[in-house]
Order: C-alpha cells, then structure tokens, then sequence
C-alpha cells in the first residue's frame, strides 16, 4: 500500500537505491531482515494509533503513482514477468485506525490492476486476523516480526506455487 500512499519521489529514491544494489534495511545472507526484533513494542494498539497517524498525509489522489504502476506493469508485460501486490497482514486496531476512505480506495485500486491486467495479481491480507491474531507475529502495528514474517512467507509461496 505504500506504493500507491507514498510521494512518488519517495517511492523512486527507495527504488534507486534498491536497484544500485545499496541496502536499504539490514539483512542477514537469507534475506531475512534482522533490524526489528530490538524494536518490538509492548502495545500494539498504541503503536496502531500512532503509525496509522504517521502514514495519513491527507492525499487522496494517487493518479501519479498509479501512473508509474501501470508503466511497471506494462514493462513487465512485455517481459512475461508476473506482478504480485500484497496488502501485508497488520494488527487490527492499525486497520480501525486508518482513514477508510483511503484504505478502501487502496484497496480497490489494487483489486482494479489485479482485474485489468492478465499478469497481475492482488492479494489482501490485511483481514487475515483468524491467523495473524497474535502479538508474537508482530514487531508493531503494521510490521511483522520474524516469526510473523516466516508464517506470512510460507503462506506467500503456497499462493505463488498454485497461480503459476
């Protein structure tokens, strides 16, 4: 959802430093990031108020960066590469939280790209609470911990197997 919230400029400065090959979290040789699990909060539902205030900018209008999606997209296309968006599982009270507007529109921006495109596919997690319904699989709010991020990973690569 950060590709779509975030200032275009924002998302091109984590891209180009993604693409010259410079770290932008800490990682162990797997792949894994190692940077959170020193950060865990005791309160997920402070931490919910808080990050859902940290990422409303008031922008509803997301032409820009869907504009750049659907040019990665077509790119892809063209290069047979598959495109998967994914809404990550987050705590409840961070979903409560958001201005759901937004959100909703988020989400049905995705859900769009997913429907008009045959090399797209959109998967929301943010409801998966029968799951990810404990505080052992999250770090804060909106990020999951290790552990969560394990689970989440396994149930990735289920989905990608049986869709391609």
């Amino acid at each position: 959802m950060e590709l779509i919230n975030l200032p275009s400029k924002k998302n091109l400065i984590k891209f180009f430093k993604y693409a010259s090959g410079k770290n932008l979290y800490s990682c162990d040789n797997n792949g894994w990031c190692n940077t959170f699990e020193s950060e865990k909060v005791s309160d997920l539902d402070k931490s919910a108020i808080k990050a859902a205030k940290r990422h409303e900018n008031g922008n509803m209008d997301f032409s820009q960066n869907i504009q750049y999606l659907n040019d990665i997209i077509a790119i892809c296309k063209e290069k047979n590469i598959k495109v998967i968006l994914i809404t990550f599982p987050f705590w409840k009270s961070y979903r409560e939280n958001l201005n759901p507007e937004k959100f909703g529109k988020m989400v049905s921006t995705c859900d769009a790209l997913d429907s008009s495109n045959e090399n797209v596919l959109y998967f929301n997690y943010s409801n998966y609470d029968s799951v990810f319904n404990t505080t052992d699989y999250f770090n804060d709010a909106d990020h999951l911990s290790i552990k969560g991020a394990i689970e989440f990973s396994k149930l990735v690569n289920r989905i990608v197997i049986e869709n391609w």
